[in-house]
């Protein structure tokens, strides 16, 4: 489905672990989150019918490495050759993401993730660190959208009980994207959250859960 001009979101149709897929098409051809193996096939379909070529992804980002939301990444390099990025604290948890896969009843493997973080014109990778030592968010200023993974989700954010997360880091995350200029707010599960002052009523309702 496409959500803005050259940005598409495919999502599960799963009570656990529904993550949302999206594709950043026109010069980026860079594709986030790909999820559950189970899921990606009908996701590609859908992309397809949308004149999606998966065999043109040539990035794959990974906002953190929970298997619901980079189980499928191997599947995506088969098919299109693409380099995977993923935040290189997060390559330290794999043995702990099995076991949520097994929990999850994904099947999960292995990766290999480029060391370096990519340089894409018109894109910001910064770290925001909370749910996992390592998540990341992706912002396009020239849109003002913020892909977020499981940092904030419409009027609520992401656990920090699990290894490697942290509510202090989370709440310091949290500041920190809240002074950008954002219209489009994209999680990593559930709702999407369109318009600048949704966005900002997104912020201030989530803060009276969590202090920021």
């Amino acid at each position: 489905m496409r959500i803005l001009k050259h940005i598409y979101l495919y999502r599960e149709r799963s009570r656990i672990g529904d993550c949302n897929t999206y594709y950043l098409g026109g010069k980026y051809n860079i594709l986030v989150d790909p999820g559950n193996p189970k899921f990606i096939q009908s996701k590609i379909e859908e992309m397809e019918r949308e004149g999606v070529d998966i065999k043109q992804v040539r990035l794959v980002i990974n906002t953190h490495a929970h298997p619901d939301h980079s189980a499928a990444n191997n599947f995506i390099v088969k098919l299109s050759g693409a380099k995977i990025f993923v935040h290189p604290l997060e390559l330290r948890s794999f043995e702990f993401n099995k076991i949520i896969a097994r929990f999850l009843n994904i099947e999960f493997s292995d990766f290999k993730s480029s060391s370096e973080t990519p340089k894409e014109e018109g894109i910001q990778i910064l770290h925001t660190p909370g749910h996992t030592a390592g998540s990341i968010s992706i912002y396009l200023p020239h849109s003002k959208t913020i892909i977020t993974g499981d940092l904030i989700f419409r009027g609520a954010v992401g656990r920090t009980d699990l290894p490697g997360g942290s509510s202090s880091d989370l709440r310091n995350s949290l500041a920190t994207i809240s002074k950008l200029k954002i219209a489009y707010l994209l999680p990593g599960h559930g709702e999407i959250v369109s318009g600048e002052k949704e966005v900002q009523k997104n912020f201030k309702k989530v803060k009276e859960l969590v202090k920021f």
